[in-house]
C-alpha cells in the first residue's frame, strides 16, 4: 500500500498522462514539488534554470478545456483539491494517523462510498480493505429556504 505521498504523486503523474512520460527528471521533480502547476508565462524553454517539455501551454499540450488557471499558471483539472485531498484524510499504510479522539467519521470506500462510522468502526474497515481515507463527519441541516 503507498503512502499519503506516494498516492499524490501517483495522481499528478495520472493527470498529466502520457505528457509525463515526455517530460524531463527535472521537469517532473518541479511538477511534484511545486504545486504542480505550470508557469504559462514561460514559452519554449527553461524554468528556472531547467528544460522541460516543449511548451508549457495547455492548448499545445492538447489539455485544452480540462484545465484549472490560476494568473498565469495551469494545471489539469483532475488535480483541482490536491493541497487537501478535497477534505480527506487518506490513511497511512500504518494506521499511524487514524484519529484517536471519539468523534463519528466519514469513510470512504471506492465501492461503497461514503460511508459513516464511529473511530473504532474506521481502524477495522481500514484493516480489511474496505475503506482508505476518513474525514470528521458533520451533519448538515435542511436548508430553511
Amino acid at each position: 500500500m503507498m503512502t499519503n505521498e506516494e498516492a499524490k504523486q501517483e495522481a499528478i503523474r495520472k493527470a498529466f498522462c502520457d505528457k509525463w512520460d515526455l517530460s524531463t527528471d527535472e521537469y517532473k521533480n518541479h511538477l511534484l514539488t511545486k504545486k504542480h502547476w505550470v508557469d504559462m508565462s514561460i514559452k519554449y524553454g527553461a524554468l528556472s534554470g531547467l528544460n522541460y517539455y516543449k511548451s508549457p501551454t495547455p492548448q499545445i499540450l492538447t489539455y485544452n478545456n480540462e484545465i484549472e488557471i490560476n494568473c498565469e499558471f495551469w494545471r489539469p483539472i483532475s488535480l483541482k483539491g490536491i493541497e487537501d485531498n478535497n477534505g480527506w484524510t487518506r490513511i497511512e499504510p500504518d494506521d499511524s494517523n487514524i484519529p484517536t479522539e471519539p468523534d463519528t467519521y466519514m469513510g470512504y470506500s471506492p465501492t461503497v462510498g461514503e460511508v459513516r462510522c464511529c473511530k473504532t468502526s474506521l481502524k477495522s474497515l481500514f484493516k480489511n480493505g474496505t475503506i482508505t481515507p476518513f474525514r470528521i463527519y458533520t451533519e448538515h441541516h435542511k436548508p430553511i429556504y
